[in-house]
């Protein structure tokens, strides 16, 4: 992982994601096969069985970006003593939670 997210005034220097775009890619692919599947008239309950499957791969991949974020950036910014910076980070994540729950 590279640098790590910055709050606050300074300049936002995020970590390197791109190992994540062939997730992405898998996701996209599957929606294009449920607009496929849509235009080829398929049973309904074959297309939400994609659905399910697309919600779980974006849940997977939010999993793994919310890992790199805790494990790098929240712990970088807690480890490094710069508790107004590691408090804004803890109330993002919190308002992260709490927009999820509505």
């Amino acid at each position: 992982m590279s640098e790590c997210c910055s709050s606050g005034n300074e300049k936002q220097v995020h970590p390197d994601h791109s190992e994540l775009i062939p997730r992405l890619n898998r996701i996209k692919g599957q929606v294009e096969g449920v607009a496929n599947m849509i235009g080829e008239r398929r049973y309904c309950v074959e297309i939400l069985t994609q659905v399910t499957a697309i919600q779980s791969a974006l849940r997977a991949f939010e999993a793994k970006l919310l890992e790199r974020h805790l494990v790098g950036c929240l712990q970088k910014s807690m480890v490094s003593g710069d508790t107004q910076d590691a408090n804004i980070k803890v109330k993002e994540m919190v308002r992260f939670f709490e927009k999820r729950l509505k």
